[in-house]
């Protein structure tokens, strides 16, 4: 059976608040949450990255087609243009 507690016995928020073990908890939350924070920002710039290096290599294989004479200037003019739009 399990005993009966009298409302004196109870802790009080005051005392579960100050207690060490809240403590700990307010710390580990806060380091997990400063962690997961870290993650998700980090990879703001790799993104910019990718995406200016994807628009260089663009340019490169449309400078090369062109080079080759497999596409023409004005397939190049609209491909530009469509781009600008895009952006």
């Amino acid at each position: 059976m399990e005993p009966i507690r009298t409302p004196g016995k109870q802790p009080t928020f005051s005392q579960i608040v100050k207690h060490p073990v809240s403590y700990a908890l307010y710390v580990i939350v806060a380091v997990f949450t400063s962690l997961i924070w870290w993650l998700t920002t980090q990879n703001d710039n790799c993104r910019e990255e990718l995406a200016k290096a994807q628009a260089e290599k663009d340019k490169l294989i449309t400078a090369i087609l062109v080079k080759n004479g497999i596409i023409n200037e004005v397939k190049k003019a609209n491909d530009s243009l469509r781009t600008e739009v895009k952006k």
